[in-house]
């Protein structure tokens, strides 16, 4: 090979080593559709002469107008071929806006006319163009304390007209515990500063937040810009869904402006109870995700138990049993007083640190809805003194876990129990007797105990 042709064969390799490095960091799959905008059909309430004190409305006024509109709130990520979305909780708990105008004393009400939200999909395929309404989702669950929210598409927004298929695009997700330092991030939603087309803008992977005083702990870090309405939408790590954008620091606050994921792993729970309540054919969440070092969610040792309560005799579900999951080592009486025992320390350790940071015992009490007598014998007593059981400090420590919940409408309940446990049901409800059973937790994330029969008296 002569001088001239080694140059030019450099030269391409150059040329398609520097695509390739592009391309890999490039965060847009070739599909754009699955990342879609969420929004709510609603009330437009038009108030004349409403009253506001301190900054609050004291009452809405003289209606002046009604009609129904409809009002986008944020982004969602399509995630399995049958219509699943993940999203933040409070993207989907939008329960009113105001905007009130003091020159003209005139007050604009926005109220959602449902609980299903509408669904923007870019249906050419095109990111430069805004997307159209299609769907309407169906929440299936969520948890407010994660931020996370599963709804399904189930209804053809044009027409009316039940969804029945299979086939929608979706993203795959991907290993929130398994990035580099210093990787490229992409961030998709719709932010409202962006307008109503697709924002997608990149950053870097920055770490996990510990300590952090605008998110939870084991949020992803990043410098990837984030704004209102990208809440919900999608943070891809080579074009996998690793997290949701959730939260950003406050402008005002000195230093460096961070945005925070929420990992797609916090789904779990969520996505549990759209396995095992409703059915739902739901994307794979590894185990070896989860039992990462750097997971600080309750699903690095726990896996979610659920059910059906039901009537043997009616075989109707029961709504509003009680169910209680604990350690079989002890019994149930035990237990409970164990974490009476934790709980009542608990609360006096806060309370007194409450009330050395300068609150009143009667400020304390409004707070507590306690009596003032009753956040007296609280600080006076001597923590250095108390002798904490045994048995108290392992419960502490979650040896001797204990749960509990209410049967929904539905006869359903999750709770979280560790792995390979064995553990005791306890089921009770008036009208009913009541119930024990023993069973040992399994090592995946979820686990279906089916339907479990309570007689009545």
């Amino acid at each position: 090979m002569n001088t001239r042709a080694r140059k030019i064969l450099f030269l391409c390799m150059v040329f398609v080593s520097g695509f390739l490095v592009h391309a890999h960091s490039q965060e847009v799959p070739g599909n754009v559709r699955p990342f879609v905008a969420l929004g709510y059909e609603v009330a437009i309430e038009h108030y004349r002469n409403p009253v506001i004190a301190n900054n609050r409305v004291v009452s809405y006024g003289e209606l002046a107008s009604r009609k129904i509109g409809k009002f986008t709130l944020g982004s969602g990520t399509i995630i399995n071929e049958d219509g699943l979305i993940l999203t933040n909780y409070h993207v989907y708990d939008f329960r009113e806006q105001i905007e009130y105008n003091a020159p003209t004393n005139q007050l604009m009400r926005f109220v959602p006319a449902s609980r299903d939200m509408l669904v923007y999909e870019l249906s050419d395929n095109d990111p430069l163009k805004e997307p159209v309404l299609r769907y309407i989702a169906t929440p299936l669950a969520f948890d407010a304390g994660l931020d996370v929210c599963i709804l399904k598409i189930t209804m053809d927004a044009r027409t009316g007209k039940e969804v029945k298929k299979k086939d929608f695009p979706y993203i795959k997700l991907g290993n929130p515990f398994a990035i580099k330092l210093n990787s490229d991030l992409g961030i998709l939603g719709y932010p409202a500063k962006g307008g109503k087309t697709l924002t997608i803008t990149s950053g870097k992977f920055l770490g996990y937040t510990h300590g952090a005083e605008f998110a939870l702990d084991g949020s992803i870090k990043t410098n990837a810009p984030i704004a209102g309405g990208n809440s919900g939408g999608s943070a891809l790590f080579r074009k996998r869904l690793i997290g949701v954008p959730t939260r950003v620091s406050l402008k005002s606050r000195k230093g460096f402006d961070f945005g925070y994921i929420h990992p797609v792993t916090w789904a779990a729970g969520s996505l549990a109870i759209a396995k095992i309540l409703y059915g739902e054919d739901i994307p794979r969440i590894s185990k070896k995700w989860v039992t990462s070092d750097y997971n600080v969610d309750i699903t690095r040792t726990h896996v979610f138990v659920g059910g059906k309560i039901y009537s043997a005799q009616s075989r109707t579900p029961v709504e509003g049993a009680r169910v209680l999951v604990y350690r079989p080592d002890r019994t149930l009486d035990q237990v409970i007083d164990l974490d009476r025992e934790i709980q009542y320390y608990s609360l006096v350790y806060i309370l007194q640190k409450i009330f050395m940071q300068g609150s009143t015992a009667a400020d304390i009490a409004a707070l507590y809805d306690i009596t003032t007598d009753e956040v007296q014998k609280i600080l006076d007593v001597d923590l250095s003194a108390i002798s904490i059981s045994d048995d108290a400090r392992k419960y502490a420590k979650g040896e001797f876990f204990y749960e509990f919940r209410e049967a929904n409408d539905k006869g359903f309940f999750i709770v979280a129990v560790p792995r390979e446990q064995r553990f005791s049901l306890h089921v009770e409800k008036d009208g009913f007797r009541k119930l024990g059973k023993g069973f040992t937790s399994n090592d995946a994330l979820y686990q279906d105990l089916g339907i479990v029969k309570i007689f009545q008296y």
